[in-house]
Formats: structure tokens, sequence, C-alpha cells
């Protein structure tokens, strides 16, 4: 079986797709640091289709949030800021 251009075209497009996308969502995680960042996007690049399973592997084991956004869960303050107990 011979693989046409139009094959290698194919299978270039998933790659670079499947990369882009692992690069982005690595990119916009706040989970990891600026080296840690390019060391996976090396991974990412340098082992096509494996990298960006690992990495994004690695991504879904880690809970996603940003700088700023509070833990899960309700406690003494709420969702909307209203402390427990009686108005002021």
């Amino acid at each position: 079986m011979r693989i046409t251009e139009e094959g290698y075209v194919a299978i270039a497009s998933v790659l670079i797709g499947v990369n882009a996308y692992a690069s982005v969502m690595l990119w916009q995680n706040w989970s990891y640091s600026a080296p840690q960042k390019v060391a996976q996007s090396l991974i990412i690049w340098l082992i096509p289709f494996v990298g960006a399973w690992v990495v994004m592997k690695l991504m879904s084991d880690d809970e996603p949030r940003g700088p700023n956004t509070p833990p899960f869960g309700g406690g003494a303050n709420d969702s909307i800021g209203v402390q427990d107990g009686a108005p002021d």
C-alpha cells in the first residue's frame, strides 16, 4: 500500500492540529511554571502524537484553575461574598 501526497498532507495536518491544540491547552494552564511549559512544549513537538497525548494526560490529572480562582466549595464565604452570621 502506497501513501499518496494527499495522504501525507492529511497526516501532517492532523499532527500539526493535535500538537497545536496540546500546546495551546498547556500554555493556558496556570499550574505550570514557564520552564515547565517550555520543556513540555518541546516534548509535544519533538515526539509527535505521543508527546501531545502525554502532556494532555498530565494536564487532565491536575485541577485546571486560573491564578484568581477560589477553591471549589462553600465554607464560611459563599460564592457571592456573603459571610455566615448576622449582617452588618
